[in-house]
């Protein structure tokens, strides 16, 4: 998994180093560390990615910058990133609340 932010930061989480981990379809599993929020306020993507093989998660943040870069920093416009996995996105909004 991945994130995207509003300030252009291109984030791994799960797992942040190494490549990707292999989960059968259907299988539960926790993330190994806690994520926490950072203080970048704004929209943030976060990209659950499903390979069929490994991915060196380095690669996995580079392509998720060059498409960052692509976009012009507009998370909406991303559709995909280029990687030869199944994607699914969901979005929160980082803001302060009195």
């Amino acid at each position: 998994m991945i994130s995207l932010d509003a300030r252009g930061a291109v984030t791994a989480f799960a797992p942040a180093t190494g490549s990707t981990a292999a989960v059968r379809a259907g299988q539960r599993r926790l993330l190994d560390d806690a994520v926490r929020l950072d203080d970048s306020l704004g929209p943030e993507r976060l990209v659950l990615l499903a390979c069929p093989h490994p991915v060196p998660v380095a690669e996995v943040v580079a392509v998720g910058r060059m498409a960052l870069g692509q976009a012009q920093g507009r998370l909406d416009a991303i559709e995909n990133l280029a990687l030869p996995c199944s994607q699914t996105s969901f979005w929160i909004q980082k803001e302060i609340r009195p």
